[in-house]
């Protein structure tokens, strides 16, 4: 991530070793986690507005089409990996997982790499191939929880929410928050498609649609 510059992307400054031990130098970001702010949203029964949740997502959108122009997919986009400044600006943090196309390829082999409620069908199934629809649904599902206070395919078990995300439909946002425009859920369900070919193909061209909202 050391060669990432983007105002919503936290910097890397350096790494090393030190008597054994590998250090990585970051950016000190103030601020809030994105789950730690839906946590006390649900707490208290106050949704975050709508408009801010698609401003924190185009945001978080345009910082991974950054990442993937410079050929990273991050494969673990969700609120715990989203941090929220004393400003309001949304950053995008922890590559721990992310996957270097160039050096590795596309295709998913092995366990799953990613958190199971976030994770889109292709990182599930054993030959998915990961790229940046991948990431594209990832943030679809953060942006889903922001807007109806839940995880889209949480279930009770972690097998439970595997097979939810490979063969159950999310619950219309609508249905869960009224305040949710038909446009925005429409963008949101194209964002959350389980076939990658149906999703938006790049993140850029799902920040343009999440900034049109914020404009019309």
């Amino acid at each position: 991530i050391a060669r990432l510059r983007h105002p919503h992307i936290v910097t890397a400054y350096a790494v090393g070793v030190d008597q054994g031990v590998h250090w990585l130098a970051l950016e000190f970001v103030p601020g809030r986690g994105l789950d730690e702010i839906l946590a006390d949203a649900a707490a208290t029964s106050h949704p975050i507005p709508p408009a801010q949740a698609v401003t924190w997502a185009a945001q978080i959108a345009r910082a991974l089409a950054c990442a993937h122009d410079a050929g990273i997919v991050h494969r673990d986009v969700k609120p715990a990996n989203v941090r929220i400044t004393p400003d309001g600006r949304a950053l995008l943090l922890d590559f721990g997982v992310a996957h270097d196309a160039a050096a590795l390829g596309l295709t998913r082999t092995g366990p799953l790499l990613g958190s199971p409620a976030y994770a889109a069908p292709e990182q599930v199934g054993a030959t998915g191939r990961i790229g940046p629809h991948t990431d594209v649904h990832g943030l679809g599902a953060t942006l889903y929880e922001c807007l109806s206070g839940r995880a889209s395919y949480l279930g009770t078990t972690i097998e439970d929410t595997l097979h939810r995300v490979l063969a159950t439909q999310e619950t219309p946002v609508r249905r869960l928050n009224a305040a949710v425009s038909r446009d925005l859920e429409t963008v949101l369900t194209h964002a959350l498609e389980k076939d990658p070919a149906r999703r938006y193909p790049t993140a850029a061209a799902f920040a343009d649609d999440l900034d049109a909202l914020l404009a019309f």
